[in-house]
């Protein structure tokens, strides 16, 4: 999902797809009549053929009322076939929707191994890659885009992502580990489509295009082993949401957090100030090997508590007032320009001051 981990369904130009004005799509073997078997699909190939003539002599011959020209001409007879027998055809996926699925699809058998038996590879990947980063500007810049993105991001559709992958979360934990149902993941693939979708391209294209020169997400993809067809999954991914036009959607309806609690968050965001100057004085090559340290760890414990923890944070989220939560990414989106516009991580201590104001806003609607 992101650098971390995406029925019937119809697709792309695949067999048995409707498309319109036309059943050339559907091969031959599908109408065939099973005379061994007493004919049982005859009535449907009845159907479809009358409605396929119908259809035809409906839009060619018969000078119908426009109305009713404007609701049939664009239907394949199939289609027309389907709504005439009381049967509602199911939408079809959007291009993002397909990219992330067949993502989902592609990158499932490796991370369903990162998970479960593997986890300790997983584990040695990102904890090297961590210990190694050079913490700089371009962190903070990744990280900046990443917030920016975001923020044009309809809440409704982030809610949905967060509550999909809540699910995932709490089947995975419930097996007594980190690995959801195949079902959870492709939930998790449409939410981010339809999330992405709403942001638009040229937001994650230029989170994409700094994460690439940050490196960091990259080495740890190749150091993950992902097979070639997961690797052309997700570059087609990214092509495809790149392209995304977006609707430019803007959280509304944040409320202010209690004084006491904005007022104790203000002097938590003081008091520790200083220390995190400190460990930004001393760089990453001091911190970086900690903090590899400390995911080595994390994920050497019980599967299950690890994934109760993670879950833990997304129901927090998930159940947070998603404007409040915007507002604070905003904030600290203004206190990440400020630190790039420094060259260095570290926000001023204004900047941290109204990120912990936002951030009591949104803890207070828990």
């Amino acid at each position: 999902f992101g650098p971390s981990y995406l029925g019937v369904r119809i697709l792309g130009q695949g067999e048995g797809q409707l498309q319109s004005g036309s059943v050339s799509a559907w091969r031959c073997d599908h109408l065939k009549v099973p005379m061994a078997k007493g004919g049982k699909l005859l009535p449907a190939v009845v159907m479809l053929a009358s409605a396929f003539f119908a259809g035809k002599i409906t839009t060619t011959f018969v000078p119908a009322p426009r109305a009713l020209q404007r609701h049939y001409l664009p239907l394949a007879p199939a289609a027309a076939a389907t709504a005439w027998a009381g049967i509602t055809a199911p939408a079809l996926a959007t291009p993002l929707e397909d990219a992330a699925l067949k993502l989902a699809d592609a990158s499932y058998p490796a991370v369903k191994k990162l998970l479960g038996p593997d986890k300790n590879k997983l584990a040695d990947v990102v904890s090297k890659v961590v210990a190694e980063t050079n913490y700089d500007a371009k962190v903070a810049a990744t990280a900046d885009k990443a917030i920016e993105a975001l923020l044009v991001t309809d809440t409704a559709k982030v809610k949905v992502t967060l509550d999909a992958l809540d699910k995932a979360l709490d089947d995975a934990v419930s097996k007594g580990g980190l690995v959801p149902p195949i079902e959870d993941v492709q939930s998790v693939a449409k939410a981010v489509a339809a999330s992405v979708e709403s942001s638009g391209g040229a937001k994650f294209k230029a989170f994409i295009d700094a994460a690439v020169e940050q490196g960091s997400v990259v080495k740890v993809l190749e150091g993950l082993g992902f097979d070639g067809t997961a690797k052309d999954a997700l570059s087609n991914f990214i092509s495809v949401a790149s392209a995304a036009e977006g609707t430019g959607a803007t959280a509304t309806g944040a409320v202010q957090a209690p004084a006491a609690l904005e007022a104790a968050a203000v002097k938590f965001a003081d008091a520790s100030y200083p220390i995190v100057q400190t460990l930004n004085t001393l760089g990453g090559k001091t911190i970086g090997p900690l903090g590899g340290k400390a995911i080595g760890i994390a994920f050497s414990g019980d599967a299950a508590k690890v994934g109760k923890a993670a879950d833990a944070a997304v129901e927090a989220l998930a159940s947070a007032n998603q404007a409040n939560v915007f507002q604070t990414l905003a904030a600290l989106d203004q206190g990440l320009d400020a630190a790039v516009a420094n060259n260095g991580l570290l926000p001023p201590l204004a900047d941290v001051e109204n990120v912990a104001k936002a951030a009591a806003g949104a803890l207070s609607n828990v």
